[in-house]
């Protein structure tokens, strides 16, 4: 009968060890798959912010995307000869408050970023807007254009980190015409 609670006992004991061995190794395995890497993410322009599974973009993701952004010859042409501000309202003090992630809905797989120029004021633009096809697997196929004559406060600006371009722009009018 002692034997048979002492076997007993060592079970509980080595579960209770093992239990404590997988809480340490949780605990410390992004630790050490860390350790011997460089110290920068492997996707430096987001990061996850604490409690959420909803990507962010970092100061070098917004960066990134208002270069790509003010490259495009489109946005270029768009933009040439108007006041406007890029990343924020017109007039606005707090910079990079109109810039935001742009990822799938439904695993979160980044794309790239969307970011909007604001104007000092309302223009009638007639352009060839440019709109974004994706597969299912959002593989980037190629665009579409609609030409259309609005009046427009603002752009709304789709960059595709994957593809290193910008592969929609949307004119924004909130009625204030």
């Amino acid at each position: 009968m002692r034997k048979r609670e002492n076997e007993g006992l060592g079970m509980i004991t080595r579960s209770i060890i093992m239990g404590g061995v997988i809480a340490i190794l949780v605990f410390i395995s992004p630790w050490l798959m860390a350790c011997g890497r460089d110290s920068t993410p492997s996707e430096p322009l987001t990061y996850l912010e604490p409690g959420s599974n909803i990507p962010r973009l970092t100061a070098e993701g917004k960066a990134r995307a208002k270069q790509i952004a003010l490259d495009d010859p489109r946005v270029i042409e768009l933009i040439e000869g108007k006041n406007y501000a890029v990343a924020q309202k017109y007039g606005e003090s707090t910079l990079n408050t109109r810039i935001g992630i742009w990822h799938t809905s439904e695993d979160l797989r980044v794309i790239g970023a969307v970011l909007e120029i604001w104007f000092d004021k309302l223009y009638t633009i007639k352009y060839d807007w440019p709109f974004a096809q994706y597969d299912e697997d959002y593989k980037y196929l190629g665009e579409i254009t609609m030409t259309r004559e609005v009046s427009v406060e603002a752009l709304m600006i789709y960059v595709d980190f994957r593809e290193e371009k910008v592969v929609e722009i949307r004119p924004l009018n909130f009625g204030l015409d």
